[in-house]
């Protein structure tokens, strides 16, 4: 996922990637982190409102739209 979004993120530094942690740095300086499920719930309790949708059938990534 994150080779296709080089062009906008940077190539991915390999060096700084934390894969047990789940944290991605690129080059560039760009990070971003993925979510267990567990910490997906934990968001959604901390976010309130309403759960107006949430995309789960991609493995590569989640969605969620929080309405307030």
């Amino acid at each position: 996922m994150y080779v296709s979004a080089a062009e906008l993120t940077g190539e991915p530094d390999l060096t700084r990637t934390d894969f047990e942690r789940g944290i991605y740095w690129s080059k560039t300086g760009c990070r971003s982190k993925w979510f267990t499920h567990e910490e997906r719930d934990e968001m959604k309790q901390i976010l309130g409102g309403q759960i107006s949708g949430e995309v789960t059938d991609n493995p590569a990534f989640n969605i969620l739209h929080v309405s307030y």
